[in-house]
C-alpha cells in the first residue's frame, strides 16, 4: 500500500471562499498562486541566510 507523501517544507497558500465562488477570475487565481510561490522562495532565502549565519556565527566561537 503507497501512503501519500506530503511536503511540509512549502506554504501552499490559504483557501477561501471565493476560492470556490465562481466568481473569480483566472487571472486572480494565477495572482494568488504567484504570490504563494513567492512567499515560499522568500522562506526558502531565509531559511538559506539563517544557515550561513549559523556557520559563520558557530565558527567564530
Amino acid at each position: 500500500m503507497d501512503v501519500p507523501i506530503t511536503d511540509h517544507t512549502t506554504f501552499g497558500g490559504k483557501i477561501f471562499f471565493t476560492d470556490f465562488d465562481r466568481k473569480t477570475t483566472l487571472a486572480e487565481v494565477a495572482e494568488k498562486i504567484i504570490s504563494d510561490r513567492k512567499f515560499d522562495q522568500q522562506c526558502i532565502k531565509n531559511m538559506e541566510i539563517r544557515r550561513e549565519w549559523k556557520k559563520t556565527c558557530c565558527a567564530q566561537q
